[in-house]
């Protein structure tokens, strides 16, 4: 739950900054983490991708830290 909360945070953070509504689509969200949370990150892709309007949400490689890319439709 907590990995997914860190994705829309930041996908809340990059509309905001672009002065979108947060009902804004999405076009692509990619994200980077630890084996363990891109595993729960999968399971919830689904209400994650609707929660934040995403429409491709893409789960790379592992990583050390939380890296999510945020690409606004438009």
């Amino acid at each position: 739950l907590g990995a997914a909360t860190a994705v829309l945070t930041e996908v809340r953070r990059a509309k905001s900054q672009a002065r979108l509504s947060l009902r804004a689509p999405v076009h692509r969200v990619e994200v980077a983490d630890r084996p363990e949370h891109l595993a729960v990150l999968a399971e919830a892709a689904g209400d994650l991708s609707r929660a934040g309007t995403i429409t491709d949400l893409a789960l790379l490689g592992p990583a050390d830290t939380l890296t999510v890319t945020v690409k606004l439709a438009g």
